[in-house]
């Protein structure tokens, strides 16, 4: 068994100037999502480049769809994990750096955001999909370490040797599973990506790899049951499958 110490910040910090007081802290996970979201934008910026994209549309894009992101994730908690009145939901939205983020709803928000603004610059949806999906396994792979570091997102009890013991109880380490498979998925696109195969093949087999990945890790975590014994997440990652599996489906439809 692995011994784990919870550690959600990297640093506290406190000040006291003539009676004003101010304590705060930074989180490792906004670090690790921060982090995950640069790396993302190095790893596309020379391709988007190459397809037209200038510096600033890019910074425009990964900076919109980022906020929304964790706009979309903050909502999804707050509308599934609390008892919060509708008027405080609407509010605590927006309050980003607050705990509490839904990796569903932030995927919808952050792909809703990217459709409005490329339809807004005149560009090619599936392309810049195709672009930047491998890019978002990689930000997984880093931002799910976040998670891991601050002891969120934790899994069911277990008794495999490569749990993680956390007060006492060994649990599954699904962030690191999450981790991992985000790795193996990233691996799996920039393959695809150097195939040529069409215009969205790359995202489409992002959305059915990750949601298979998803919803098989969902099994070792504990979040509610909301309908036919699966979870948000499950029910969410079986659609990214269809819509995955329908884009492919159409794509070999207009080769044939």
């Amino acid at each position: 068994m692995i011994p784990y110490h919870e550690n959600k910040y990297i640093f506290n910090w406190s000040f006291n100037i003539n009676g004003f007081y101010m304590r705060d802290a930074l989180p490792w996970y906004m670090i690790m999502l921060a982090l995950g979201v640069i790396i993302g934008f190095y790893y596309v910026h020379k391709k988007l480049c190459k397809s037209g994209y200038s510096l600033k549309e890019q910074i425009l894009i990964a900076f919109i769809s980022s906020y929304f992101t964790l706009v979309g994730g903050r909502l999804f908690y707050l509308i599934f994990y609390t008892d919060l009145p509708w008027q405080k939901v609407l509010t605590g939205m927006f309050l980003i750096s607050e705990e509490g983020l839904v990796s569903l709803g932030g995927f919808l928000f952050g792909i809703i955001s990217m459709v409005i603004i490329l339809k807004f610059l005149k560009k090619n949806i599936l392309e810049f999909f195709d672009i930047v999906t491998p890019s978002l396994a990689l930000g997984l792979f880093v931002g799910r370490i976040g998670c891991f570091l601050s002891g969120c997102c934790g899994g069911k009890v277990t008794t495999v040797p490569w749990g993680i013991v956390v007060d006492g109880v060994t649990r599954h380490a699904t962030q690191i599973y999450s981790s991992f498979y985000g790795l193996v998925i990233f691996l799996f696109l920039y393959y695809l990506s150097q195939k040529k195969l069409g215009k969205g093949v790359v995202f489409a087999s992002g959305l059915i790899s990750y949601g298979v990945a998803r919803f098989l890790v969902e099994f070792l975590r504990y979040n509610p049951i909301v309908a036919l014994g699966l979870s948000l997440q499950q029910i969410g990652s079986l659609l990214m499958v269809v819509v995955g599996a329908g884009i492919l489906a159409i794509i070999l439809r207009k080769r044939t």
